[in-house]
């Protein structure tokens, strides 16, 4: 056929099965407030309204619960083909298909909410490597292709019923002042928890309000015209989540000992499955499992009066070059130089956008991040799009790492190793966020407060072995491995609150006539949108103390040095 050629087809079944029960559904956190009114939690009503009202409470139910299970299936095909000596094509091909479960099979959910058949995830693999001097000295490679991510459970735990919370508002009674008279039987009664909440005092409660903060997605579409709420759904025509790779590179044996490489990548995520929300009055919410600015969520914003959406890009381009010694009178050593960007506004399945205050990590919810949850997610508060150089992007980075074998004078019972990593790199960007109604923003752009500084360390390790017994079957193996060899304090992180009195933007503060009875979040976000805000942000930048003294100082900052032992016995 043209050549030499190596055939390899596959077929993979994977199964995923999650039962979860978790949390506190069946109990519940009450909290009472002795003294205050309903609107103290943001509820409308009145104490004083109710006979021997003395002050309210809520009780708090969240947890998940819930069995599901997936299924994935793949098969590939590729042919290796040798049209020549020196030419080398990889040619592929790779279908999926997969279903995502749902969590409430019995709350009206019937079948499987989520289905990506086999022509929803074709990936192309496109490869070839040439040896322009037939001596195996030298290559010249480049490749292309299509990649898909498997659905993760978060999602349907979250958005398809397998979540669980709910929050009731009671009275506290002069006729029963006493925290433990408050259980979760006589807040509900006999109330049976449908689908977005309501009044169990009905049932015989005391609660005289219920709301459902995990109403399904998934649902039929009936049921949220039933209940009132805006529509949650799942996409008919969704997309996987797809990225798409090039790489092109070169490399060249310099001679027995030395290899030289360098390599070019472009990665770019095409299309992401995010849950948007689709607001109704009262702020109530409802998602839709879809494409970031595309397809149903996109519509439906739109023909709800939503000015500009966006779309989610995160593009990584990269050079990297690379000089190996291979292992040789006892040592070897690597290193490596990266000149990269990573642009957009969506970091990926983790979110570096929410970053723990107390751990420092970001949020690793992947589908349900914060991600285009709001029209105004993707924009700065000034209303322009927030894309920049994301958090993670480190335009420098160089890393070495090697190792020197000392055999003792050619002793057969003892050796040591050594071996060492260093790495240098850039700081990363510090954006300022600003909360706006429900969800936080970029305040003017992305790295505002410029870079944390230069990150650097070493760490550095030694193993000594000593081999004993018949045949040197028997070795004692000593370790001693130093993280942060020189104990190095960068600063990995800064304070990205400016605001300490306030820090949000509310709906009332954007518009004082905003009215959640007869209007939904649109209008305020639409000002947002539209850069119409800056009386607020003003004002929150000059109210009398409410600009941190902490803002943009160090937050974070690199582990100390680290020194472990370590003994082994191999047999």
């Amino acid at each position: 056929f043209g050549g030499q050629h190596s055939f390899k087809v596959g077929y993979e079944l994977g199964k995923i099965k999650n039962t979860v029960s978790q949390g506190y559904v069946n109990t519940g956190i009450v909290t009472l407030q002795y003294g205050r009114d309903f609107n103290f939690y943001g509820v409308s009503g009145s104490c004083a309204a109710i006979p021997n009202c003395i002050g309210i409470g809520r009780m708090q139910r969240f947890g998940t619960q819930g069995v599901a299970s997936n299924k994935t299936q793949s098969i590939y095909f590729q042919d290796q083909w040798k049209p020549v000596s020196n030419l080398s094509l990889n040619l592929g091909v790779r279908l999926e298909s997969e279903n995502l479960p749902g969590f409430n099979t019995g709350s009206g959910n019937v079948g499987v909410p989520i289905n990506l058949g086999w022509g929803d995830k074709i990936a192309p693999r496109l490869g070839a490597s040439f040896d322009p001097f037939k001596d195996g000295k030298t290559k010249i490679f480049g490749s292309f292709g299509l990649f898909y991510d498997r659905l993760k459970f978060e999602l349907p735990r979250g958005s398809f019923g397998g979540d669980f919370f709910r929050r009731d508002y009671f009275p506290i009674l002069s006729t029963n002042p006493e925290y433990s008279y408050y259980t979760p039987a006589r807040i509900i009664g006999n109330f049976t928890d449908p689908v977005g909440g309501g009044n169990p005092s009905t049932a015989g409660g005391l609660s005289i309000f219920q709301s459902d903060f995990r109403i399904p997605s998934n649902l039929p579409a009936s049921t949220y015209a039933n209940l009132g709420l805006p529509l949650g759904a799942v996409d008919p025509d969704l997309k996987a989540f797809r990225q798409s790779e090039f790489t092109v590179g070169f490399q060249r044996e310099l001679n027995k000992e030395f290899v030289f490489s360098a390599r070019y990548t472009r990665k770019n995520v095409d299309h992401t499955i995010e849950d948007q929300a689709n607001l109704g009055f009262f702020e109530a919410e409802s998602y839709i499992i879809g494409n970031a600015g595309e397809g149903l969520a996109y519509e439906t914003r739109k023909a709800a009066g939503v000015v500009k959406q966006t779309t989610a890009q995160r593009l990584y381009n990269a050079l990297e070059v690379v000089l190996t010694k291979r292992l040789s009178n006892n040592f070897y050593f690597n290193a490596n130089y990266t000149l990269s960007s990573l642009y957009g506004n969506y970091s990926g399945l983790a979110s570096s956008d929410e970053v723990s205050a107390t751990t420092g990590l970001g949020r690793t919810s992947p589908g349900v991040n914060r991600f285009f949850d709001y029209a105004i997610n993707g924009f700065t508060a000034t209303g322009e799009k927030d894309n920049g150089r994301l958090a993670s992007d480190r335009p420098h980075v160089f890393n070495a790492f090697g190792g020197y074998s000392f055999d003792w004078w050619k002793s057969k019972t003892n050796s040591t190793d050594f071996s060492i990593f260093t790495s240098i790199m850039s700081g990363t960007p510090q954006t300022t966020f600003v909360g706006v109604v429900a969800t936080s923003i970029p305040l003017s752009r992305r790295g505002d407060l410029g870079r944390t500084e230069t990150f650097s360390q070493t760490d550095f390790s030694i193993s000594h072995k000593y081999k004993f017994g018949r045949d040197d079957r028997f070795k004692i193996v000593f370790d001693v491995n130093f993280s942060n060899l020189f104990n190095e304090n960068n600063v990995i992180a800064l304070n990205t609150t400016r605001y300490i009195n306030r820090n949000s933007i509310a709906g009332e503060d954007i518009d004082p006539l905003y009215d959640p009875s007869n209007q939904t979040l649109i209008p305020i976000l639409n000002q947002v949108l539209n850069g119409q805000i800056g009386s607020q942000l003003a004002d929150l930048e000059n109210e009398a103390g409410n600009i941190s003294v902490l803002h943009g100082k160090p937050s974070r900052y690199q582990a100390a040095r680290n020194v472990r032992f370590g003994f082994r016995f191999i047999f």
